[in-house]
């Protein structure tokens, strides 16, 4: 049994690597998207003003933007990781009080019998 566990845990391990690179291949191909998209619109809004200053300006703009949503992301995770260790103690207390619960029933059935 403690084989399969281990084989689990591999498999697991395996599959979330792959989503991972999988979803920053994505995350990669939006950003090229965006890209782009800035460079257009900097060159349309301002053609004839200073492109390296404005470039300057909208990375800083992303770079905000991108590490409060990073930050974000980040508390999102930490607090679901927080509830979910709470909710996995709370099955644990419950499954303890059903096992004690049955251990008393066997005991009554049992000792009714003899």
């Amino acid at each position: 049994m403690a084989k399969t566990i281990q084989e689990q845990a591999q498999k697991f391990n395996i599959t979330s690597i792959m989503i991972t690179a999988i979803v920053t291949a994505l995350a990669f191909v939006v950003g090229l998207f965006w890209n782009d998209a800035t460079k257009t619109t900097i060159e349309s809004l301002f053609p004839n003003s200073d492109a390296i200053g404005m470039k300057l300006v909208v990375a800083i703009f992303v770079t905000v933007g991108v590490t409060i949503a990073i930050y974000i992301i980040y508390r999102t995770q930490k607090i679901t990781e927080k509830y979910e260790k709470k909710l996995k103690q709370i099955a644990l207390e419950q499954k303890r009080k059903l096992d004690l619960k049955r251990k008393k029933y066997q005991q009554y059935v049992l000792g009714s019998k003899i």
